[in-house]
């Protein structure tokens, strides 16, 4: 995947980026990290005291925003921050609790500490811009539990008989599945079709919602994202951070 594929209306060094986090170390290492991208062309930054303010005066593309705790002013603070820019959530933790919370406030992506590499960062941020959701494997997994403890089991469809997003009666069934956390091998016993079957299956899935992997399609499914066109992966090498 290419940065013009995640963020194509951005050109290069235009990326407005801004940091909140109550902490000045981190406030500084995640700038340094930012500005070395090439679509990054302003890195502010912010201990939350004045993030509304700076929103409304520097118009960032992306709130990175570093300091979800379980607190009131917090919570109320990324409510008006998701008002009025894209929000991308880092936190320490991927408790459900405050996955939801992120999420329903409207925050576009949710990273957790441990989870993702400098280039994950630098890519979740591009994603942002483009209002698409990047999600880290704990916030994953807080999604689907957080479907197995509704009340219904099933995920509803966009309406009546009509399956969602265009998918066929076979490729929402795989995607139930797939919300609920099974793999291709349980799905495919499920169903009583092969592994194969279901991999194309999944592909095909891909390219309807326009994701590029299990945490994209997943949260356009519960409502968080919206479909978009289909995009290309392009695996490369990184190291951890």
């Amino acid at each position: 995947m290419t940065v013009n594929e995640i963020a194509p209306d951005l050109e290069r060094g235009s990326l407005r980026v801004l940091v909140v986090d109550r902490n000045m170390v981190m406030r500084q290492g995640l700038r340094s990290l930012l500005e070395a991208g090439v679509r990054v062309g302003a890195v502010y930054e912010t201990d939350g005291s004045d993030a509304v303010e700076s929103v409304e005066r520097l118009r960032p593309d992306v709130v990175l925003f570093t300091t979800l705790w379980p607190d009131v002013d917090d919570q109320g603070l990324l409510d008006q921050l998701c008002r009025r820019a894209a929000v991308l959530v880092l936190s320490n933790s991927a408790e459900r609790a405050l996955v939801e919370r992120g999420l329903r406030a409207g925050a576009t992506g949710f990273l957790v500490h441990g989870q993702f590499l400098a280039e994950d960062l630098a890519e979740a941020v591009l994603a942002t811009a483009g209002r698409q959701p990047t999600l880290s494997p704990g916030a994953v997994a807080a999604l689907v539990e957080s479907v197995r403890s509704a009340s219904s089991p099933r995920i509803e469809t966009a309406s009546g008989s009509t399956p969602a997003y265009g998918l066929s009666r076979r490729e929402v069934e795989i995607m139930e599945c797939v919300v609920w956390g099974h793999g291709n091998l349980d799905i495919a016993r499920t169903l009583c079709i092969s592994e194969k079957t279901v991999k194309n299956h999944i592909n095909h899935i891909y390219m309807k919602l326009g994701c590029r992997n299990r945490a994209e399609a997943i949260s356009l499914w519960l409502g968080t994202a919206r479909p978009t066109a289909p995009r290309t992966v392009v695996p490369q090498a990184r190291s951890r951070i």
